[in-house]
Parts: C-alpha cells; sequence; structure tokens
C-alpha cells in the first residue's frame, strides 16, 4: 500500500501473492491516462499466462485471489518482469488468466 508520488503520477505498492508469499507488484497511475500501468513482475504474462514454481510459497489459490483483484483495475499497461508488454489493453491478459481460475484450471505457465 506504499504510495510514491513522482509530479503528477502515482506509483502504489500492491501485495500480488501466487507466484511467491510476498511478490509485490506496482502499479502506476497517470490522471491523463485513461487507466493505469501495472509493473507485475512475475505475477502475471501478457498473454495471460502465469509463473508457477515448484516452491511451498507458489500458490494457486493465492494466484487465484491475485488475478481476480488485478481483473477489478482499468489496466492498460502490463509490464511483466518476463517476455512483452504492452501499453494498451493490458486488462485483455488479466481477462484471459481470471478466466481460467474461474473455471479453476492454473492459466498456462511458463515455468
Amino acid at each position: 500500500g506504499d504510495v510514491v508520488r513522482l509530479g503528477p503520477l502515482t506509483l502504489t505498492a500492491i501485495a500480488t501473492p501466487g507466484h511467491s508469499y510476498d511478490h509485490t507488484s506496482y502499479l502506476l497511475h497517470d490522471p491523463d491516462a485513461d487507466g493505469a500501468a501495472l509493473f507485475g513482475g512475475d505475477v502475471l504474462l501478457t498473454n495471460g499466462h502465469v509463473l508457477l514454481l515448484a516452491t511451498p510459497d507458489c500458490r494457486l489459490d493465492q494466484y487465484a485471489t491475485t488475478v481476480r483483484r488485478l481483473a477489478t483495475l482499468n489496466l492498460n499497461g502490463l509490464l511483466p518482469g518476463h517476455g512483452a508488454f504492452t501499453l494498451a489493453d493490458g486488462a485483455h491478459a488479466v481477462a484471459i488468466a481470471a478466466s481460467y481460475f474461474t473455471r479453476l484450471v492454473p492459466p498456462p505457465s511458463m515455468m
């Protein structure tokens, strides 16, 4: 929940557990833009894939909760820690992942 103001921009830390128990992402809001940008690290890729690990702190239940919460945000940009990024319609990737979790199936994983 920490917030950093950069002129007119606001950067907010948000807990995004699932990939790991302490995973944190950052939401960048520009008041002049339609939607926010998510610096998501390893929580979600732009094709709706996730990064599952064979570690005790990578938990599907937390991943599902995180992705469903991200789906409620008005995201344009999605800047993951790996692969391509998008500056338009980042919400589409979140919706893809959320649709898998809604069906109680994990999204495809890159790991």
